[in-house]
């Protein structure tokens, strides 16, 4: 290993391990040490909290504020991927970097860091871990076999991070050299060397990365014009349409025109916001390049909120939303055209709140037949308060719509059920057992009261003709619950006692006669209405 490799692990791989040391005291200026620069300077005694971030004002970098009689001895630890070609095949070395940082808190340091994995390919992956030979005297590099059933059997953190560390190779990649590595090899033009210099602080899956390539090669020009985060999706979770692909320009590939190419890779956005701007150009929505990324930011990238757009703009709702929080939230208004760069978690989920509930009342102003194209009923000045009474009226209107949809099911039941009394009346029958056909739909529901089965919530069922229910009694006692039977396409289902047991050894016979005459009845009742 290389001096220029171990400054890159101390001041790149390990660059947020920085630390300013202090000693508290109850003067006015407190003593402070810099880990990175070794700089000792003074801070006002209000400035430095422990673990608190803070930019060292001489190297400027930034930093967390380190007690002295709080820290004690702590380290912090990191991934590094260093990329070698040996004659035909290239490896990958996998290192675990760490710093440890001494007790006394005066910033002194030491680096130490070893390689733990490696992969080579040779037209495929093969992976390799050091094991210790008593003959060399020394570790030797020896394949392992990836069982991922033996990894994840246990969901240990262990033994997953284990599998994930050997299969992904995660960490950051050394930078130098990368294109005379890959000369030569299936990676030659992978652009890997490209991706890392623009993003020199970035952890990737370094075998994930190399895998995508030679199946999705598009990957290639994702990398090249800048849409690096589309490119970190596609090596977790690759679509399959998107492997099979073969087309090779980005913007025919993902359908969308070459403005909105141009956003996508100059705020380098994702799959989500992919899908938001190939829906803003099927719906014709014309919003600024500020006002892409805002409702992006805003919203979470949520394409069903863009629907809306076809009873006002999105940047009329979004500034409508925004006076109304203000108002009654006592929340800070955000535009679509303004800065939503400081925009909190807990606004961001009170506007997607307010949204889905402007979204559910136009709904229910629209089945009240409501005239949407005012204002007044769109941009309502109260929106809490008419949302709640147009919800009043909406349950009425559905719970009225409700009643007269029961009313007809169950005049329906009963005409069915007089039709069956007529077809049917006692021919089902033998000398213990009889099928008799329920009087109307209070009968059914009685029935299932009785036996204590569901029987009663098949009303809308028998309605629409998908089954039908009859009752088997004893010729003892016809009309006391006995079982009850389920028929539907030519044959019984269902056929339940009291909690729901199955009829008896002794019934079967009269359920298989009764079964073969229904067939036989209703079958010629079909016939005839055709």
């Amino acid at each position: 290993m290389t001096g220029r490799f171990e400054k890159w692990l101390e001041y790149e791989v390990l660059k947020e391990s920085q630390y300013i040391f202090y000693q508290y005291s109850r003067r006015k200026m407190i003593d402070c040490t810099c880990s990175h620069c070794k700089s000792e300077y003074q801070l006002e005694r209000s400035i430095p909290r422990h673990n608190k971030e803070y930019v060292c004002p001489i190297c400027k970098r930034k930093s967390i504020f380190k007690a002295k009689g709080k820290s004690g001895y702590f380290s912090d630890y990191s991934e590094a991927v260093k990329i070698e070609k040996a004659s035909d095949r290239i490896i990958l070395r996998h290192f675990e970097v760490r710093k440890s940082y001494a007790a006394h808190g005066t910033g002194e340091y030491t680096l130490s860091y070893h390689e733990d994995y490696r992969a080579v390919f040779q037209e495929k992956f093969h992976f390799y871990y050091p094991v210790y030979s008593c003959l060399a005297h020394k570790n030797v590099w020896k394949e392992k076999y990836i069982d991922p059933y033996f990894h994840y059997r246990y969901h240990l953190n262990y033994t997953i991070k284990a599998y994930q560390t050997i299969t992904q190779m995660p960490g950051m990649v050394y930078p130098y050299n990368l294109k005379n590595v890959f000369k030569g090899t299936p990676f030659e033009y992978c652009s890997l060397d490209y991706f890392v210099k623009n993003n020199r602080f970035v952890e990737l899956p370094v075998v994930y990365y190399l895998k995508t390539y030679l199946k999705f090669p598009l990957l290639e020009q994702f990398v090249k014009q800048n849409m690096f985060y589309i490119a970190l999706e596609c090596l977790y979770q690759l679509p399959n349409e998107w492997e099979e692909t073969k087309e090779t320009n980005t913007r025919h590939f993902l359908g969308i025109n070459s403005r909105y190419c141009s956003i996508l890779s100059k705020y380098n956005m994702g799959i989500r916001e992919w899908g938001v701007l190939q829906k803003m150009e099927k719906l014709k929505i014309h919003l600024s390049e500020q006002e892409i990324f805002a409702y992006c930011k805003i919203f979470e990238s949520n394409r069903d909120f863009l629907e809306l757009n076809q009873y006002a703009s999105i940047r009329k709702i979004v500034n409508y939303l925004a006076k109304q929080i203000e108002k009654e939230e006592k929340g800070k208004a955000y535009k679509l055209s303004g800065d939503v760069s400081g925009i909190s978690h807990v606004e961001m989920k009170c506007y997607q709140t307010y949204i889905r509930s402007w979204k559910d009342y136009i709904e229910w102003a629209e089945k009240l037949e409501y005239d949407l194209k005012s204002r007044y009923v769109l941009f309502p000045k109260n929106f809490k308060d008419v949302h709640d009474k147009t919800f009043l009226e909406y349950q009425k209107q559905q719970d009225k719509m409700e009643r007269r949809k029961q009313a007809k099911e169950r005049r329906t039941v009963n005409q069915l059920l007089k039709k069956d009394i007529k077809l049917l009346d006692t021919k089902i029958q033998d000398k213990d057992y009889l099928l008799k056909v329920p009087e109307n739909y209070q009968e059914i529901r009685k029935e299932g009261q009785a036996l204590g089965h569901c029987v009663g919530s098949y009303i809308p069922h028998i309605a629409n003709r998908e089954c039908d229910v009859y009752f088997i009694r004893k010729k003892t006692d016809p009309d006391k619950p006995f079982f009850t039977v389920d028929w539907r396409r030519g044959k019984i289902v269902q056929c339940q006692g009291k909690g729901r047991i199955r009829y008896p050894q002794e019934m079967v016979e009269f359920v298989h006669y009764a079964e073969e005459k229904l067939r036989l009845l209703k079958g010629e009742e079909e016939k005839k209405a055709a």
